[in-house]
């Protein structure tokens, strides 16, 4: 139960999801290893790690508020003006275009979900399994290093095919939301996946990580809606202090890690990752199969 953690517990799983929920290392697979490590693994563990989740989620509304507020100011005019002028109404606006850009993402990313999701509540995948799929995320964080910047094409189409925020047309969205829904996997990094993706479609460097973690906001919050729907009545009310701190420290360090992620990525050193991820894959491994 998430009321058998500790402060200590809360803090250092809060740090784990700050650290890793936006660098491209795996926050679920991470928080798996260390819910293992601190032997608070069990009931309710899930919909506490969702709560962390809600505390990056904050850290992506604080770092990105110029976008957000864009699309704010952006998408009421867009739906007023759009049964007169049609799709030139989201062309013609950069937040409108962005929000479009964010639900056909949602779409692909929420089907994969609901069909993954026994899969990964029920923890199947072993842990095994999880360093395994740790180092297949190394893998296509160095195949970022091939990706080679493209200067950023106008569309060229009318009404849907128009809609194109910084390089994501809308079928390019389709394909980083599928990405995007394959990294509910444990040990599989929803910013390794959306942010290559983008890169290997052509999407500039700092583009690409926008578009992420704009991605990760209905991604996130319909993921938290679900699971506290199947929560029992005790785990919804367990906002106690480990639950709090944890949720604190992760809006902290995310934010932190946020800035370091767009660095990164600017410097094109975003392939460097794969290293960590295959040195904490091998290491947890060999640890699983030294224990049989």
């Amino acid at each position: 139960m998430i009321t058998a953690m500790t402060l200590f517990d809360g803090i250092t799983l809060g740090v784990v999801q700050g650290v890793t929920e936006f660098l491209p290392i795996s926050s679920d697979g991470h928080l798996r290893l260390a819910h293992d490590l601190l032997g608070v693994a069990g009931d309710g563990s899930l919909l506490f790690d969702l709560m962390l989740h809600l505390g990056t989620l904050v850290a992506v509304f604080l770092f990105y508020r110029e976008e957000i507020g864009v699309i704010l100011r952006d998408l009421v005019p867009a739906v007023t003006e759009f049964p007169g002028r049609g799709w030139a109404a989201v062309n013609d606006r950069e937040g409108a275009r962005l929000a479009l850009v964010t639900v056909v993402a949602t779409v692909p990313t929420g089907i994969i979900g609901l069909l993954l999701k026994k899969v990964v509540s029920s923890e199947a995948i072993p842990m095994w399994g999880v360093s395994a799929l740790l180092m297949v995320n190394g893998v296509v964080l160095w195949s970022s290093f091939f990706a080679k910047e493209r200067e950023r094409q106008p569309a060229l189409g009318v009404g849907l095919a128009g809609v194109d925020y910084r390089g994501v047309t809308l079928p390019r969205a389709a394909l980083i939301g599928i990405a995007q829904g394959i990294a509910v996997l444990p040990g599989i990094s929803r910013s390794c996946l959306t942010i290559v993706s983008s890169l290997w479609l052509g999407v500039k460097r700092e583009d690409a990580a926008r578009v992420s973690f704009l991605m990760s906001i209905p991604a996130i919050l319909g993921a938290v809606v679900v699971e506290f729907a199947s929560a029992s009545p005790a785990d919804r009310g367990a906002l106690n202090a480990p639950v709090l701190a944890g949720v604190a420290v992760a809006l902290v360090v995310g934010l932190g890690a946020i800035h370091l992620l767009t660095r990164v990525l600017r410097a094109a050193q975003f392939h460097r990752f794969a290293w960590y991820c295959w040195a904490l894959g091998g290491a947890s491994l060999a640890m699983y199969l030294a224990s049989r």
